[in-house]
């Protein structure tokens, strides 16, 4: 089901691709730039301190802070596997995007309940929503904001041609992070 009334274009597939791109270099890049640097994301203890050093700790930081040793391992491992594994997902079939998405959204979640790295979490959250279509987030909705399906309308050639130079700067311009991304001296 479609959310409007009227007939309108899909949403560009190009620019949703190119969002969610955005997204799966913003958490690979988190998880390798851990992994990548201290010894404590190898030996499991990061979460261990992290919570009595993080710049702006949350009410409930000092609650996460005093969890078992064992918790925090489950922590880094949980990050690690959200950060490393789960954004290739993004790109995949429409049940693995959407439990790429879930589970992307419960992990900043998480951050957010346990501290506070202001806007970046909840933009996190916003990219994420990428990952879901209509029908998934309309099963959350109440039957009576549901819309019947309206056919979309038939994209112009101009706004085809517009969507492919966009295609085409998207590319150009990921060269530069992406080789950052997988070299071995990445960069924030």
């Amino acid at each position: 089901p479609r959310l409007n009334r009227g007939a309108a274009p899909e949403p560009p597939l190009v620019v949703i691709w190119a969002l969610r791109w955005m997204l799966f270099r913003l958490m690979l890049g988190a998880g390798l730039i851990k992994i990548r640097g201290d010894s404590c994301w190898h030996d499991l203890t990061c979460l261990v301190y992290h919570y009595e050093t993080q710049p702006n700790p949350h009410p409930f930081s000092i609650f996460f802070h005093f969890m078992p040793v064992w918790f925090h391992q489950l922590g880094v491992l949980f990050n690690h596997f959200v950060e490393l594994i789960v954004p290739f997902g993004f790109f995949g079939p429409r049940r693995v995007r959407i439990w790429a998405g879930v589970l992307t959204i419960i992990f900043q979640i998480t951050i957010i309940l346990s501290g506070n790295l202001a806007w970046l979490n909840w933009l996190t959250i916003a990219l994420a929503f990428l990952c879901f279509d209509d029908e998934f987030l309309m099963g959350f909705s109440p039957s009576s904001w549901r819309i019947s399906a309206v056919p979309a309308a038939v994209i112009p050639h101009w706004r085809r041609v517009l969507l492919s130079f966009f295609a085409l700067a998207i590319i150009y311009l990921s060269i530069p992070p992406a080789i950052n991304l997988v070299s071995s001296q990445q960069a924030m």
